[in-house]
């Protein structure tokens, strides 16, 4: 925020960012309790699957990533393996632009997760809540102009359209990251994803 103002060091902070760092610095204390459980159960695992989602706001743009872990006994397990955000560059671009980068971001933390593993990955189902992204990666990189054609290739050479799904802004896990929330919500949607996760895969569209 101050960079997009190009505010000198020595200027006073404008009323809005000092309210809105004092509401931070308030929240500070709650971080401390906040858990993490890091341990992933996949030993024993008869079949793993990666699910991601993005999102971006004028801030920021996002992704997120779970492990759904199936075991012998028929229990199953969604958890958020991994996230990420960055903040929107200074020279504004569009919703569209920035949803189009949060989909690269996935696609880059999913190939990661897929090397870092060394487990064989039963399936990989993507979402974003932005369906101009969607229609992006239906159609061929040239198709568009260059911004947009780089980054649809570069997905695309990873995560054909068929891994690519729509998702309600809602039930899009990855908007918390993309605006924040409050440490001190009880926030299952990020930490677990939401409920129709848990159920076999060829549920999720139904």
């Amino acid at each position: 925020s101050l960079c997009f103002r190009k505010l000198s060091w020595d200027e006073p902070l404008p009323d809005d960012v000092i309210s809105t760092w004092t509401t931070y610095y308030q929240y500070l204390h709650h971080v401390g309790k906040v858990k993490i459980p890091r341990r992933c159960s996949i030993a024993q695992a008869t079949e793993l699957s990666l699910l991601g989602f993005c999102d971006a706001s004028q801030a920021a743009y996002a992704a997120c990533v779970y492990l759904k872990s199936s075991n012998p006994d028929g229990e199953t397990k969604v958890q958020l393996l991994i996230a990420k955000t960055r903040v929107a560059p200074e020279k504004q671009e569009s919703i569209p632009r920035l949803e189009l980068c949060g989909a690269v971001l996935l696609q880059e933390l999913v190939a990661f997760v897929q090397q870092t593993l060394l487990q064989p990955i039963k399936d990989v189902f993507l979402w974003t809540d932005s369906t101009i992204v969607l229609h992006w990666l239906s159609a061929v990189p040239t198709k568009w102009k260059v911004f947009v054609a780089n980054r649809v290739s570069q997905i695309q050479q990873h995560f054909p359209r068929s891994h690519w799904h729509h998702v309600r802004s809602e039930d899009n896990p990855a908007d918390a990251a993309s605006r924040g929330i409050n440490p001190e919500d009880s926030f299952s949607l990020w930490w677990s994803g939401n409920s129709w996760l848990m159920s076999p895969s060829y549920n999720f569209f139904c």
